[in-house]
């Protein structure tokens, strides 16, 4: 996971356009959603227009056979094949059992099939001198949220993403800011485009998500910053090795580990809408560690990058380069004569003499040896006597 996660980071495009692809589907199914009558949110049936049949039972029944007359209940109403959702209420000394509807069933044969089942629960020993009562309402619901009550939701994220980017760029830095409030403005946005998309049921609550949404995402990208922050003290490291060696895994997921654990067993012993409010805050922290254990440092790492490529200042970066043409350099001539080598063809020229003369030499040297050994030096004194007697007659 850790390979995965040190690769993702390095691909922030990739995540932008994974959140965007989000944003767009979340928008594109609640206008679809909203424009077909069925609302932006998927509404919890406890918003929705509805029919109630209700069941009133003395206290006293309530508290010690409620599960034999729910189980009779049940029975009548699966036999006459309605769906519905069961909600208990207890008011005064008489105590009820709602059984709620969608707003276009009839509950003609629903209710006489449940008034008949209570009428023989009545002759039995167990409850005999008692009366059921089935009663049948309409209720009609003006909306999930009030018009106002978004409104003041949209601003107070605004604020609050502003709030952050303050925070963390008085305390980490302008980029790091940046960073953090981008990832907690977007934090709430892709909450409510999931919910959207999902089509999770939601009731009044879901302000209150969105908001826990916001609070998470900020919290955790300020735990991924820091740690970048720390690790960036340490020299010689390039940017995505910063970003990489500074991912907060084990924080972070402990955290999200645990505060999932506490949301599963809060919904499975809570009621209905607060169910709902749980599976909505799971959302929402899903969000939030993506966020800040990703989304965070991979939108940083770009700032990074451009800030390592500025020069230090006050750090010597060399002269700048004029032009690439190779300068020559001027010596004194004196010196040139000096030290300048002769030409490759005055040399071999004088190698050649040099050759023609050793041979001429060696020649030399061998014809007057011949000579010498070839005429003895009587011989040689004869002939001159003879020559100079010709020479006086």
């Amino acid at each position: 996971m850790s390979n995965f996660l040190a690769k993702a980071v390095k691909k922030v495009n990739i995540l932008s356009m994974f959140v965007a692809a989000i944003l767009v589907i979340g928008i594109a199914v609640g206008a679809l959603c909203g424009l077909k009558g069925w609302g932006v949110f998927h509404q919890d049936v406890l918003l929705e227009d509805s029919k109630t049949l209700t069941v009133s039972v003395e206290q006293y029944v309530f508290e010690t056979s409620l599960d034999k007359v729910e189980e009779t209940c049940e029975n009548a109403l699966k036999d006459v094949n309605i769906s519905y959702e069961l909600k208990s209420q207890m008011s005064g000394s008489t105590c009820e059992l709602v059984y709620l509807f969608n707003s276009d069933v009839d509950l003609t044969n629903a209710k006489a099939a449940l008034e008949t089942a209570l009428t023989d629960l009545e002759q039995t020993e167990e409850f005999k001198g008692f009366t059921f009562l089935v009663g049948a309402n309409s209720e009609v619901a003006v909306g999930t949220l009030a018009e106002g009550y978004v409104l003041r939701g949209v601003i107070a994220g605004v604020v609050l993403a502003v709030l952050v980017f303050a925070y963390a760029s008085i305390r980490l830095g302008l980029y790091k800011g940046i960073s953090a409030g981008v990832s907690t403005l977007l934090g709430m946005l892709l909450t409510t485009a999931l919910i959207i998309a999902t089509r999770v049921p939601v009731t009044a609550s879901v302000i209150y998500v969105l908001a826990v949404s916001g609070l998470l995402s900020a919290v955790l990208s300020m735990v991924a910053l820091n740690k970048v922050q720390e690790t960036e003290k340490t020299a010689g490291m390039e940017a995505e090795e910063v970003i990489v060696s500074s991912l907060a895994t084990k924080e972070i997921l402990t955290f999200s580990a645990l505060a999932g654990v506490a949301l599963v067993v809060f919904g499975a012993v809570a009621t209905a809408g607060v169910r709902w409010f749980a599976v909505l805050a799971l959302i929402a922290l899903v969000v939030a560690t993506f966020m800040g254990l990703l989304y965070a440092p991979a939108f940083y790492l770009p700032f990074k990058e451009k800030v390592d490529a500025k020069p230090v200042e006050g750090a010597y970066v060399g002269a700048e380069k004029t032009s690439t043409k190779v300068k020559k350099v001027y010596v004194k001539k004196e010196a040139t004569k000096a030290v300048q080598p002769a030409p490759v063809e005055e040399v071999a020229e004088e190698s050649a003499e040099e050759v023609v003369e050793e041979a001429e030499e060696e020649t030399v040297e061998e014809v007057a040896e011949e000579a010498t050994e070839e005429t003895p030096v009587e011989e040689v004194a004869e002939e001159a006597t003879e020559e100079t007697e010709e020479k006086q007659d």
